[in-house]
């Protein structure tokens, strides 16, 4: 998200790093987590 805020990621590559993240990442993270990022991502493109 900071990346995103700071210009150094587009949408587009926030997106990938969010996937690669919950994909390819040998940490556990839960689906309601990946489920709060993406409604975070969804909000900052309404804006």
């Amino acid at each position: 998200m900071r990346g995103y805020k700071e210009g150094k990621l587009n949408k587009d590559d926030l997106r990938r790093c969010v996937d690669l993240l919950f994909n390819n990442s040998s940490l556990y993270l839960s689906s309601a987590f990946r489920i709060r990022v993406l409604k975070l991502i969804e909000e900052l493109e309404r804006k």
